[in-house]
Formats: structure tokens, C-alpha cells, sequence
């Protein structure tokens, strides 16, 4: 007997909507879930074969950050990251650092006695306010080099044991006018 809410349909089976029901999620997941699975594992083993490819010929470990960058460690200890927007760890703390830049990649190495971190970063200012804010912040330091060539331009100081050289050129990246790079080495 049915309650008063169910309908009955004379020769009509209840509950057989159920197996129809049963019959298309068991077709849909295999024809719709079984492959993305199946694509999701070769994912993490095609990210594994490259990873430990990386690491046999070049002696480097390759992660993937969770904010999308690359970062490749060597077993010295050096490291790079592309598409960071953070310095790299131990950077300098007296170098002026232009407000408002977007960091694009940035590296540390170090060897026997040195350490050198390069920073690559772009600016919406012009080159020459780019220029000024700089000359206005490296009083301090010594100048032992400048120059221009092709429309870079570098600038070469040292100060108690550490060399930073910064170049300034035009930004390739859409809406930035100035490529900012920065090279220190500290012995």
C-alpha cells in the first residue's frame, strides 16, 4: 500500500527509476571520471619524470611554489626562482629597493667566500625618475662605474665588502615602462 502522497501507475514497478538512475552515474563516471583521473595521475607522473630528469642531469631539485613560480636548488645550496615576486632570502638589507616595482625572478648563489643574489624587476616610472630615486638613496656607497649602452644604463657601487651593480632599461613587460636589475655580491 502506498501513502497517500504516492501515486501508483498500474503495471509500473515503483522504484525502477532508481536502477535507470544507477545505470547512467555508473556511465557517467566511467566514461566522464575513470579519464580525468587517468589524466590527473599522468600529470603527476609526467611532473615527477621532468622533475627527476632535472635533478639526474643537471644535479638540481625543480619545485613548484604555491604561488605558481619555479624555484631550481642546486646541492650547493644556490637557488633560483622564476616568476617570484619576493627577493630572495638573505638579500641585502642596505640596498634601496624601488617602491612600487614588480619582481619578476630572483636568485641566490653562493660559493667558496661570496654570495651573489640577482633580482629582476619592473617599473610603471619612467627610466630617469627610476634613475633619480636611486642616485638620491646610494650616497653611501662608493661609485666605481657608470655607463649607457644600447639605452641601458648601469651603475656600479661598492660599499664594506659588497658590490651592487644596478641596470636600468626599458621594460619589455605590457604597462611598465623600466626594467630594474639588481646584482649584489658580498664576500
Amino acid at each position: 500500500m502506498a501513502d497517500k502522497n504516492t501515486v501508483e501507475v498500474p503495471g509500473k514497478k515503483q522504484g525502477g527509476n532508481n536502477k535507470t538512475l544507477i545505470i547512467v552515474l555508473v556511465v557517467v563516471g566511467v566514461l566522464v571520471v575513470l579519464p580525468a583521473l587517468a589524466f590527473g595521475g599522468f600529470i603527476l607522473f609526467a611532473g615527477n619524470l621532468v622533475n627527476n630528469s632535472v635533478k639526474q642531469t643537471l644535479g638540481v631539485e625543480m619545485q613548484t611554489n604555491p604561488d605558481g613560480s619555479t624555484t631550481l636548488k642546486s646541492k650547493d645550496g644556490s637557488s633560483v626562482s622564476v616568476g617570484s615576486q619576493e627577493l630572495p632570502s638573505g638579500f641585502p638589507s642596505d640596498i634601496p629597493l624601488y617602491a612600487g616595482q614588480l619582481i619578476s625572478s630572483s636568485q641566490k648563489s653562493a660559493g667558496e667566500g661570496y654570495t651573489t643574489w640577482n633580482v629582476s624587476a619592473d617599473s610603471k616610472d619612467s627610466l630617469s625618475t627610476v634613475e633619480k630615486f636611486f642616485t638620491g638613496k646610494l650616497g653611501d656607497w662608493t661609485s666605481s662605474s657608470q655607463g649607457e649602452s644600447n639605452g641601458s644604463k648601469y651603475f656600479v657601487y661598492s660599499k664594506d665588502g659588497t658590490d651592487f651593480t644596478l641596470t636600468l632599461d626599458s621594460s619589455a613587460v605590457e604597462g611598465y615602462n623600466t626594467s630594474i636589475t639588481y646584482t649584489v655580491t658580498k664576500q
